[in-house]
């Protein structure tokens, strides 16, 4: 390649050299803001309620028959079946300190929790996680399952707005929350939450394990059965 030649050849690699340089810190900043925009962005199905005062009372009403039939089947030594749709207990939710006031533990970072009964044994659990003034939904695919003496819930998708997060986030949220609540060291172990599916209905002290479970669309299913 002679002088001549390699001239204009210098000139275009200069030239796109220059392009690069003003074009790519534009378009990083375009890919930055989508990002950013996808993070924070509220996925549709969220939509957690405010509390509804018009029917408080009614829900209020809905939580002690409920709370009662169990204590009165249980305390007699007998199995409860219970049944619960998803838009009452996201009510119940919303209004968990006016349902239960001065026994509802904080729940924080998490804010505004909805839920989702989904079939299969799923539930989608959204939140509003807020860290130095800016809030993230943080969504997760929950798979719930009775394994022995143990209820344990597992995680494969979890989200930060539209887009996929990593699952030690939702760990480490979930470790704080463990600590406030007092549960067992290894709750929360390889993106498992362990329970115990055994506990005591505060109402007559009566001992009950978990005995069936099934969650369909919109629909959670239990039996209870004392022990």
């Amino acid at each position: 390649m002679t002088p001549s030649e390699r001239q204009p050849a210098a000139a275009r690699r200069r030239r796109r050299l220059r392009i690069a340089a003003i074009g790519v810190p534009p378009a990083l900043l375009v890919l930055l803001l989508a990002a950013g925009t996808a993070a924070t962005c509220r996925p549709a199905w969220y939509q957690p309620p405010f509390i509804d005062y018009s029917r408080l009372e009614e829900d209020k009403h809905a939580q002690l028959r409920l709370e009662n039939r169990i204590s009165a089947a249980l305390n007699s030594g007998r199995p409860v079946d219970i049944e619960l749709d998803e838009s009452q207990a996201n009510r119940w939710i919303a209004a968990r300190a006016e349902l239960w006031p001065g026994d509802v533990p904080s729940i924080e970072p998490f804010l505004r929790p909805q839920v989702e009964f989904q079939r299969g044994n799923r539930i989608r659990l959204g939140t509003l996680l807020a860290r130095s003034g800016v809030e993230v939904v943080l969504s997760v695919s929950l798979h719930v399952a009775l394994q022995g003496d143990s209820l344990v819930i597992s995680w494969d998708t979890v989200r930060a707005g539209l887009l996929p997060a990593p699952a030690g986030l939702l760990e480490r949220a979930l470790r704080e929350v463990a600590g406030k609540l007092n549960l067992r060291e290894g709750t929360v172990l390889d993106g498992e939450l362990v329970l115990p599916a055994e506990s005591t209905w505060p109402n007559g002290a009566r001992r009950f394990r978990v005995e069936a479970l099934e969650i369909v669309d919109g629909i959670l299913r239990a039996r209870l059965m004392p022990m």
